[in-house]
């Protein structure tokens, strides 16, 4: 062998010794993360997954690595699910709120971010975030947004009217109107 031949190979042989040697602390990390993590095959089968999902989902690993990533979303079809893995692999990235079903058959809201990864043919990294709470918290506040503006418009007219019997009218109609019935 030449000269550049051997360079070639104690560097690539160094290269590899590296990443043997830093791969249990990035698996650790991964591992310890608050977001689920999932690594993917482009046909939806989970590869890997952490702690966090496992406990997120109720799944074990075990059963989670038996599953595609259609067994477990709840809102998309897998059509849907298709289409999102094409949208990554060709815009290299991808973020959106879905909802995603546990073992026990409920459902919580989650957010994805999604990465390609141009190895393996193919592979998606994603990270989960179970936002359940937020969206319950989004949904209070818009309905107190609500029922403000149902008071302040309600106190208006009142102040604007003379006979208090129209503004009992006026304000059960009001109501009523906000309430759908």
């Amino acid at each position: 062998r030449d000269r550049w031949e051997i360079i070639a190979s104690a560097a690539r042989k160094q290269a590899e010794e590296a990443v043997k040697k830093e791969a249990p602390k990035y698996a650790k990390v991964l591992q310890t993360a608050n977001a689920g993590f999932w690594l993917f095959a482009m046909d939806g089968r989970l590869l890997e997954v952490n702690d966090t999902y496992c406990l997120m989902s109720g799944y074990s690993r075990e059963e989670l690595l038996g599953l595609r990533v259609q067994d477990l979303e709840a809102r998309e079809t897998p059509e849907d699910v298709r289409e999102h893995i094409r949208y990554v692999r060709e815009q290299g990235h991808h973020q959106f709120e879905t909802r995603h079903r546990r073992k026990d058959g409920t459902e919580f809201d989650a957010e994805i971010r999604a990465s390609y990864l141009d190895i393996e043919d193919g592979r998606l990294v994603v990270f989960t975030w179970d936002i359940t709470e937020r969206k319950r918290l989004e949904r209070a506040m818009r309905d107190g947004e609500s029922r403000l503006r149902l008071l302040a418009k309600t106190a208006g007219r009142l102040l604007e009217v003379d006979n208090p019997r129209e503004a009992v009218s006026e304000l059960c109609r009001t109501a009523m109107e906000h309430l759908d019935c």
